[in-house]
């Protein structure tokens, strides 16, 4: 839906089946996965654009899960040279069955989509400086945030914490 050029609110609905085996591995059983989303974007330009979404995931089952993940983006062009990119994201699911997938805005080149699933929150800063005609530099800032655990990721990934902090630097000279 557009009520004129500044505005968009849209939505999605998926429906999808799996199948799993029992316990015993003696019969096959369906999962019934519905998923919701319903986004809201409005922009104010030139400079300005706002943008919220939820996204909700339930597992009919014999015991039901859920999974919803809701993010609020805030995009802003300051004079000409510099843009910056805020995003807060807040989410929570039962089991990662349930998990949603989260793309964010990243240095050029570089690909960021994350499961997003247990209960926690995350935020990032991303800043585009645009210094000359042939010099561009990238800043990204990200924190993740996760309740109730004592780590986050695997092998050479492992932090021993409940948060994970990383900054990102990139400059581009075009020559």
């Amino acid at each position: 839906y557009h009520d004129d050029r500044s505005t968009l609110i849209s939505g999605k609905y998926r429906y999808s089946e799996h199948y799993y085996f029992t316990t015993d591995k003696s019969q096959t059983c369906p999962r019934y996965l519905y998923q919701f989303r319903l986004q809201l974007e409005k922009s104010f330009p030139p400079r300005l654009r706002i943008r919220c979404r939820l996204e909700k995931m339930l597992l009919a089952q014999s015991r039901p899960l859920n999974g919803i993940n809701l993010y609020h983006d805030l995009d802003c062009r300051i004079g000409s040279a510099i843009n910056l990119i805020v995003r807060f994201s807040s989410f929570g699911s039962d089991d990662y069955l349930v998990h949603t997938y989260e793309y964010e805005n990243d240095l050029p080149g570089v690909f960021s989509s994350y499961p997003v699933y247990g209960r926690g929150n995350k935020w990032y800063l991303l800043i585009k400086w645009q210094i000359s005609d042939q010099l561009t530099c990238w800043v990204k800032y990200r924190k993740f945030y996760l309740e109730g655990v004592n780590t986050i990721g695997s092998g050479n990934e492992l932090i021993n914490s409940d948060h994970k902090q990383e900054v990102r630097f990139q400059l581009n000279w075009k020559y």
